[in-house]
C-alpha cells in the first residue's frame, strides 16, 4: 500500500478547499466582510451580521429548483423508478445537484449499506477529490474522500476500480472540534498509516469493475475536470451590496451621535440581554427645551444633514439588480418588489440565460446519472428532466386544445397538460364510456325515428 496517492489527496484538499467553503460560508449569509478593519468589525460588528440582506442562496436555489428528475426512462425504467421510491435516492440526487451549483462540485459514492444491500451516498466538494486515467480522461483512475473523525485524527479513503484502501493520521490534526484543522504536520509518508482500528479490513475489494464514484460538475472548463461555483461572479457583489447597506446604517448612528454631542446630551447606557453588548437610550427631543441646529457658546450656527436612511431601498435595488443580471435570472425573482412579476413567453424571454444554463448542464449529467443507476445495479435507465422553461397553464390549456382541434389523440395531450399516469387511465377511460354512451344513443334515435322529429313541422 504505497502512500503516495494519499499525500496526492492531500495536496489537492488543501488547495481546492478554501474556495468551497468560501462559497458555502456565503450561501450560507457568513459573509467575509473584506472591507471593514479589525476595529469596524469590532465596534459594528453586530449590525453587520444582522444588516445583512444574502441573495447568495436566492440565486443558487433559482438555478437547482428547474434541474428535477420527473422519471426514468430505457429498459430499466421501472426497475429505476421502483429503486427511486424506496431509497433515498432523490435526495442524494438533489444533495448533490445543490452542492455542483454552489462550489462547482458534487459527488455520489455507491457503496453498501449495513444491510449489504449498494446504496447511493452523497458528499460535500471539500471531502473528495479525483484523479483520471491518463489514458482516458472520462474514467478515474483513484477517487479519494478525506475528512477528520471525531477523536481528531486525518482520514483518507482511496478508491481504485477493484479496491478500497483506508488510512488514517498518526497523530491528531485537530485537538478541539471548535478548531481549525492543521494540516502541516502530516505532509510526510511517516505521517499516515493505514486504517483498521475499527475492526474492518484496511484493503477491501469490490465487484464493481469501476471506481464506484459519480462526479457530477457544474460549467467545468476541461473534459473530466472540476466544475466553477454559480456564485463566483456573485460573492463581490454581495459585498458590494453589504458595504452599502451597512455604510446607510453606520453613517447614520455616527450623525446621532454628533447630534447628542451638540446638543451636551448624556444618553444612559444599559446591557442589551440578547446581545450582551451596549445599548444607548434613545434621544427624543424636546423642541421647547433643545435644538438640533445651534448650540449655545462660541463658534458659528451649526446644522448637520443627516443621511437619508431610505436610500437603503434604493441601494438594495441597484444591487440586487446588479446581482440578477450578472447571474442570468429575472430580477423579479430576486427582487420581486422591482415591478411586475411577468410569465408565460415574457418570463421566457428574461430567463433564457437560466434555461440555457439548466439545459446544459442536464445534458452534460445524464450519462453520469445513468452510471450511477449501473453502480446501483440497474442497466439502462435515464432520466428525464422536468422542462427548465415550462409554460404557464393558460398556455398549456392553449397549447392542449390546438393539438386537439389538430387531430392529437387525447393520451398524447393529457401528459402536457400534467396529468400523471393514474389520472391519464382515469380520464381516458371516462372519455371512451361516454363516448360509448354518445353512440349508443345515436343509434337507438336511428332504430326508432318517433324519437326525433315526430309531429307536423
Amino acid at each position: 500500500m504505497p502512500v503516495a496517492d494519499v499525500l496526492s489527496a492531500l495536496s489537492d484538499h488543501v488547495k481546492r478547499a478554501p474556495d468551497y467553503d468560501l462559497f458555502r460560508d456565503y450561501e450560507e449569509g457568513r459573509h467575509k466582510y473584506p472591507y471593514a478593519t479589525p476595529k469596524f468589525r469590532e465596534k459594528f460588528g453586530w449590525i453587520l451580521k444582522q444588516a445583512r440582506l444574502n441573495a447568495c442562496y436566492t440565486v443558487r436555489s433559482n438555478f437547482t429548483d428547474l434541474v428535477q428528475i420527473q422519471a426514468w426512462s430505457g429498459a430499466g425504467a421501472d426497475a429505476a423508478n421502483a429503486l427511486a421510491e424506496t431509497t433515498d435516492l432523490d435526495m442524494v440526487i438533489d444533495l448533490t445537484v445543490n452542492e455542483s451549483f454552489r462550489c462547482g462540485d458534487g459527488y455520489i459514492l455507491v457503496w453498501p449499506g449495513k444491510d449489504g444491500q449498494r446504496r447511493p451516498w452523497y458528499h460535500r466538494a471539500d471531502q473528495v477529490g479525483y484523479r483520471l486515467d491518463p489514458e482516458d480522461p472520462t474514467t478515474f483512475d483513484v477517487v479519494w474522500k478525506i475528512w477528520v473523525d471525531r477523536d481528531g485524527y486525518g482520514r483518507v479513503n482511496l478508491h481504485y476500480a477493484d479496491r478500497l484502501e483506508r488510512w488514517v493520521t498518526t497523530g491528531a490534526v485537530r485537538q478541539d472540534p471548535e478548531q481549525v484543522v492543521s494540516w502541516d504536520g502530516v505532509t510526510q509518508e511517516t505521517a499516515w498509516a493505514p486504517f483498521n482500528s475499527d475492526g474492518e479490513q484496511k484493503v477491501q475489494s469490490h465487484d464493481f469493475g469501476q471506481v464506484p464514484w459519480v462526479h457530477l460538475p457544474f460549467d467545468p472548463q476541461a473534459q473530466g475536470g472540476h466544475g466553477r461555483s454559480i456564485l463566483r461572479d456573485v460573492v463581490p457583489l454581495q459585498d458590494g451590496l453589504n458595504h452599502a447597506v451597512h455604510a446607510t446604517l453606520v453613517n447614520t448612528e455616527r450623525y446621532a451621535d454628533a447630534i447628542r454631542a451638540l446638543m451636551n446630551h448624556q444618553p444612559n447606557t444599559t446591557i442589551d440581554p440578547t446581545t450582551g453588548r451596549q445599548r444607548t437610550d434613545k434621544l427624543d427631543v424636546d423642541e421647547t427645551r433643545n435644538s438640533i441646529l445651534a448650540f449655545a457658546g462660541a463658534g458659528p450656527l451649526t446644522q448637520l444633514t443627516p443621511p437619508d436612511s431610505s436610500n437603503i431601498l434604493s441601494v438594495k435595488r441597484d444591487w440586487m439588480t446588479d446581482i440578477a443580471i450578472t447571474s442570468g435570472i429575472p430580477i423579479s425573482d430576486i427582487a420581486p418588489e422591482l415591478g411586475n412579476i411577468p410569465s408565460g413567453v415574457s418570463l421566457r424571454v428574461l430567463a433564457t440565460r437560466r434555461t440555457n444554463t439548466v439545459r446544459a448542464y442536464t445534458k452534460a449529467n445524464t450519462g453520469r446519472l445513468s452510471t450511477l443507476m449501473a453502480l446501483l445495479g440497474v442497466a439502462d435507465a435515464v432520466p428525464e428532466w422536468v422542462e427548465a422553461a415550462p409554460m404557464d397553464d393558460t398556455e398549456r390549456l392553449a397549447n392542449a386544445q390546438a393539438r386537439l382541434d389538430l387531430g392529437y389523440p387525447l393520451s398524447e395531450v393529457l401528459p402536457d397538460l400534467g396529468e400523471d399516469v393514474d389520472d391519464i387511465a382515469r380520464i381516458l377511460e371516462a372519455t371512451a364510456a361516454e363516448q360509448a354512451r354518445t353512440v349508443a344513443a345515436f343509434r337507438a334515435g336511428q332504430e326508432d325515428p318517433g324519437v326525433m322529429g315526430d309531429g307536423e313541422p
